[in-house]
């Protein structure tokens, strides 16, 4: 216990500042639900660059009256797809994490409420296409060419299920409004659970390879607690890129 007890320190700790950083990038994102139209929150996104690399990043969500609804901290090591992540949810005390655990494990982190024990279990990895949350931008980027020419079957961490679970990726076969993207569908692999699972779509522009628009399940929930779908839009036209 004492041993999960410091991991979990040690993982809070990782959230906090990095030292030597040279620059930071920041931009953000508007989200809707996807129903009503109806705005919801701001993500405030915040790149920390160090010696030349993208070495973590810093996410606000604020509500529409500018208080912060959740944060969610990224550490990228030698595979950006696969980052070490901690979420938090400020309105409820929810949080998850996943980190590596040595080269070839991750342990998954969940708790639901403040005052309750955090559950965590350690999986073997799988040994490639393994996507971990904001990850996934990374690899649709490197696998680019890859993804215009085939569907690609990735293993994504999901730490509130303890689990991974297998995700498809395809190009998407229809027209997106913005002649400038490239639309992608991401549905999960298993047909018994595509059938209850909506489908994600990101949209990215074609050149510069930037994550432009999200449709799918948001991370963070209604007022009421309850899961719902978000359109995102971002916004780099401060970031200096």
């Amino acid at each position: 216990m004492k041993k999960n007890i410091l991991r979990f320190l040690v993982l809070l700790i990782a959230g906090g500042p990095l030292h030597a950083v040279e620059k930071r990038i920041e931009y953000f994102a508007k989200a809707y639900d996807r129903n009503t139209g109806k705005f919801i929150y701001t993500e405030m996104h915040s790149e920390i660059w160090v010696g030349g690399k993208h070495a973590g990043s810093e996410i606000n969500y604020l509500g529409p009256d500018g208080k912060v609804l959740a944060s969610k901290t990224i550490r990228y090591g030698s595979r950006k797809a696969a980052p070490d992540f901690k979420f938090e949810d400020k309105r409820t005390g929810y949080l998850e994490a996943a980190y590596w655990s040595g080269q070839s494990s991750m342990e998954f982190w969940k708790r639901e409420n403040p005052g309750d024990q955090v559950r965590q279990v350690r999986l073997n990895a799988p040994t490639s296409d393994t996507v971990v949350d904001a990850g996934f931008d990374y690899f649709i980027r490197e696998n680019w060419e890859r993804l215009m020419q085939q569907d690609v079957l990735v293993h994504f961490a999901v730490p509130a299920r303890h689990s991974f679970f297998d995700f498809r990726i395809q190009r998407a076969n229809r027209p997106a409004s913005n002649p400038a993207l490239v639309l992608f569908d991401v549905r999960i692999a298993n047909p018994l659970l595509n059938l209850l699972v909506d489908k994600i779509t990101v949209g990215y522009d074609r050149n510069s390879r930037r994550l432009m628009t999200y449709e799918g399940l948001s991370n963070i929930s209604d007022e009421n607690g309850k899961s719902r779908a978000a359109r995102i839009v971002f916004d780099y036209s401060k970031a200096g890129l």
